[in-house]
């Protein structure tokens, strides 16, 4: 039988909340039973590290959404009254009223699905508005839009739509102290994953090939990780069993090699004072 790689499984990995999320959850389903003291010991680390990552981002989704809420309800509203005011207008006779001949073409700009975007995602739901927007101000309508439905309406959209933009990032920087926290927790978290595999390749012993597979078994959330990573590096879309794993983002560091800073929504792997494991530890004869 072919002596287990090591190597492959020790490679530091740079990934996203939602990967580690379902990388922690995975090795921890699919730890051995029952497992050595050192298994054991790895995957209780390994456990507490996952918590504190699914806590901090539970934290997040709150706060964001405590915040985001309230400013897309005032954009939703600004908007519907929007509408309103020009749906009103077709009321008014058309010799009466200068922009009667607009009045349908600016409905089919600014809702031509009625208010089926409102209750779209926060991101969706700013971009649609912003782009229907844009579409007036390209069909050079902006002045019919201001007559139609009055200045104060046009600009409470705009302002509140720009208000929404700044929270969800889209229009101006947030604040990245929340971000640095949660590369400090999934760097930890990685650590933890990185202790966990050399726990369970110790077990190893090349004259019992149940060690071997059984190692595979509890590892195979990390060779999903790697293959997936490679296929990127790659260029290679493909679908991926879901379960296995999702398309994880992440790029794969020599364990030797020193770890560049990674994209911004990643969480970065410095090199720690841990001991590098090499193959020769953990494949040892009985």
């Amino acid at each position: 039988m072919e002596i287990l790689n090591a190597s492959e499984y020790l490679g530091r990995h740079v990934v996203d909340v939602t990967t580690a999320l379902w990388l922690g959850r995975a090795l921890l389903a699919a730890r051995p039973d029952p497992p050595a003291e050192g298994v054991r010991e790895a995957a209780a680390a390994l456990e507490s590290a996952l918590g504190a990552v699914a806590a901090a981002h539970k934290r997040q989704q709150v706060q964001r959404s405590d915040v985001l809420r309230p400013l897309h309800r005032t954009a939703g509203a600004h908007w519907v009254a929007l509408v309103g005011r020009v749906e009103l207008c077709r009321s008014l006779p058309p010799d009466a009223f200068p922009h009667a001949a607009v009045v349908e073409r600016l409905l089919a700009l600014v809702a031509p699905d009625g208010s089926a975007a409102l209750p779209l995602a926060y991101a969706t739901a700013w971009t649609t508005l912003h782009t229907r927007l844009s579409l007036v101000r390209d069909a050079g309508l902006q002045g019919a839009l201001v007559e139609v439905a009055g200045a104060p309406f046009v600009g409470a959209v705009e302002q509140s739509l720009d208000a929404l933009g700044r929270a969800l990032g889209i229009t101006a920087a947030v604040s990245a102290a929340a971000d640095e926290a949660m590369r400090g927790l999934l760097r930890e978290f990685m650590l933890s994953v990185h202790d966990y595999a050399l726990q369970v390749l110790a077990t190893v012993r090349r004259n019992k090939p149940e060690t071997q597979r059984a190692a595979q078994v509890a590892l195979r959330p990390l060779e999903a990780l790697r293959v997936m990573a490679r296929r990127r590096a790659a260029g290679v879309e493909e679908e991926f069993d879901a379960a296995d794993a999702p398309p994880p983002r992440c790029e794969v560091v020599d364990p030797q090699a020193a770890v560049t800073a990674p994209p911004p929504a990643c969480a970065p792997v410095r090199p720690s004072n841990r001991p590098t494991a090499r193959p020769s530890d953990v494949a040892t004869p009985n």
